[in-house]
């Protein structure tokens, strides 16, 4: 079983909080560990940085910028770091606090960048503790062992019914829409503003592909006017099934 551990900067940065009941009932580890995170962001909200004035935003920008060289400069490489999260993270906290009058120091854009380092840890593990997706126990103090408790039966019966549901032998995309696609810029495709020719064409394919998925797999199969009731029947499903298809792979 994997078994992760808060790194010492968090349990050094949260040590002085102790919390051990909530409105008279004791606190479980999950919910212990979930009350020093929310504390640690009231702390992340009261950085000296948050009164200074509009200078912070590029004050911030700097300091990331100057750690991820001095990353670069000594070759530390951290394969699995988001830095596009620590940046959001980060910009998202400047437009949260309203711009003050302090001047902007560089130790506090430093405290600030080593609170965002922290956050791109500790606001995951909040999110999975959020979806059950860990079992915690305390070790003593603020120190926790976490480890997954996925089921890995579910893992497995969920990647059987993904295979299964996908429909085989699919036809590759018509001429007509690999034209298409090849003199779209890639905002024009994010946007999706296909013609309606093009989108005709995709769907003709995918429609063949969910006819075909329902003959292999519906036993007995079931006609396009079964119920499924709130005005929806099988046919119409079979058709929205296409159309999502067809958009996904334009």
């Amino acid at each position: 079983m994997k078994t992760l551990r808060l790194r010492r900067i968090e349990v050094d940065h949260l040590r002085h909080f102790h919390i051990l009941k909530f409105g008279g009932i004791p606190m479980t580890p999950e919910q212990e560990l979930r009350g020093l995170i929310s504390d640690w962001r009231k702390q992340v909200d009261q950085l000296p940085i948050w009164s200074t004035g509009e200078e912070r935003l590029h004050a911030l920008m700097s300091q990331t910028l100057s750690l991820k060289a001095s990353f670069a400069r000594n070759r530390v490489d951290f394969p699995e770091f988001s830095w596009d999260m620590l940046l959001d993270f980060l910009i998202s906290w400047h437009f949260k606090h309203p711009i003050g009058s302090e001047p902007c120091y560089e130790e506090d854009a430093s405290n600030a960048v080593k609170a965002a380092l922290e956050a791109t840890r500790l606001e995951s593990l909040d999110a999975a503790l959020r979806a059950q997706a860990y079992r915690v126990r305390k070790t003593g103090g603020t120190k926790f062992r976490v480890s997954y408790k996925w089921d890995m039966g579910l893992e497995v019966a969920d990647l059987y019914l993904e295979r299964q549901a996908v429909p085989g032998n699919r036809e590759e995309p018509t001429q007509k829409e690999l034209e298409w696609a090849s003199k779209q810029s890639r905002e024009r495709l994010n946007a999706f503003l296909p013609p309606d020719d093009v989108i005709s064409s995709a769907m003709e394919r995918t429609r063949r592909a969910v006819q075909s998925w329902r003959a292999v797999h519906q036993d007995p199969p079931l006609s396009d006017d079964t119920d499924l009731g709130d005005g929806l029947n099988v046919g119409i499903m079979a058709e929205v099934l296409a159309a999502l298809m067809a958009m996904a792979e334009l």
